[in-house]
């Protein structure tokens, strides 16, 4: 299998891939998150044969660090080249995964430089997008502390919309790469682990499912966070599973109420994972941030097998996923006890149980299910 692996500046992807990798090949699970249980005979035979970084390599051998200062035909030969040559050193029954930007961004432009046909050539059965909370991509940037560096000029807006052109770029190609056949695109948080890449290229049998649930009422304390946790682990015994949770930047627009809150607002500023933020910049990004939690979750679930939830009344968001399930045909299984009142919705497919023994028993049983 030939897979891409797309993404912003400041994801680390190189170090990501490389975990991917020892768990493959020298079945390290030490990045592994202990919940998920791996097909023992899939990790047995899966085998990374080659982890390549496009834009790292061609640096490397052009000596270059703005690549994007290169003439536009230079720097896309150069791709060309280094596409070609890694097609040609491989067999196409190897398994390979190359990084690389579909996209770039400077001076507040975007810039596509790419040449399809040597794509094309490389012939990826698979692209994975890769994303990160915003705010920690921006630490990550400017960390760098690398004058030559073209991206440290980015701010948490820029990081939002340009990890929006990637993403629709990366299910542009995904689309239309080839005349005959379209390929398979999901988008993958770096908190999911290294672990939902190897599945996602070698656990083909296995369902994918996105887990629904109350995020803000388990924050807030109003469910257990225990209980939330059990269910996503249960659901990660049986499926590859899509958890919203993965990207917790919401947590930038809670920061910002709490902190202008009450009759005067506490300060001008905001610390976040150690980063100093300005409140005024905060605002600028929070309906940015809202609607891309709908459009990803939206897209989420249009890969998926299924959407499992877990007593979504108690949450808009999550009878809102459950709302555009059913609009999309998807296979529903939910839990709602007698407990939560009302029902979360109105739905004619899917299945509802309000006991959590049966609803367990429904989700092990659509896991085994021939469909």
């Amino acid at each position: 299998m030939r897979v891409v692996v797309s993404g912003q500046s400041g994801l680390d992807k190189r170090a990501f891939l490389s975990q991917v990798s020892q768990l493959c090949n020298k079945k390290q699970a030490d990045e592994v998150d202990k919940s998920v249980l791996l097909d023992e005979a899939a990790l047995k035979d899966s085998h990374i044969d080659c982890v390549f970084d496009l834009e790292n390599e061609f640096q490397k051998e052009k000596g270059a660090k703005n690549y994007l200062d290169m003439n536009e035909s230079e720097f896309i030969n150069g791709k060309k080249l280094l596409l070609e040559e890694l097609s040609n050193s491989y067999p196409i029954d190897k398994n390979i995964i190359m990084a690389m930007h579909f996209t770039y961004f400077r001076k507040k432009s975007f810039y596509h430089r790419l040449d399809w046909k040597s794509l094309r050539k490389f012939s990826p059965d698979l692209i994975i997008t890769l994303i990160d909370d915003v705010n920690k991509i921006h630490s990550k940037i400017i960390e760098r502390r690398d004058p030559d560096d073209y991206v440290r000029s980015v701010n948490l807006h820029d990081l939002l919309v340009w990890r929006e052109v990637e993403i629709m770029t990366s299910e542009t190609i995904a689309q239309n790469l080839y005349e005959d056949r379209k390929i398979p695109h999901y988008i993958v948080g770096m908190n999911h682990g290294p672990q939902m890449l190897y599945q996602l290229m070698f656990e083909t049998k296995k369902k994918k499912v996105y887990a629904s649930y109350p995020i803000t009422s388990a924050k807030e304390g109003k469910i257990p966070q225990e209980e939330i946790n059990e269910f996503i682990a249960k659901l990660k015994r049986y499926f590859i599973v899509f958890d919203p949770y993965t990207i917790r930047e919401k947590k930038l627009h809670d920061l910002v109420i709490q902190q202008l809150s009450g009759p005067l607002p506490k300060s001008e500023s905001i610390e976040v994972d150690g980063q100093i933020y300005h409140v005024d910049d905060l605002l600028r990004i929070i309906l940015d941030i809202n609607g891309q939690i709908i459009t990803r979750d939206e897209r989420l679930i249009n890969k998926v097998d299924a959407v499992i939830a877990y007593r979504p009344s108690l949450s808009q968001g999550a009878s809102y996923e459950l709302t555009y399930a059913e609009m999309t045909g998807k296979n529903i299984i939910t839990y709602h006890p007698q407990k939560d009142d009302s029902s979360p919705f109105a739905f004619k497919a899917g299945i509802l149980r309000k006991d959590l023994t049966s609803f367990y028993q429904e989700v092990e049983e659509f896991a085994t299910k021939v469909t």
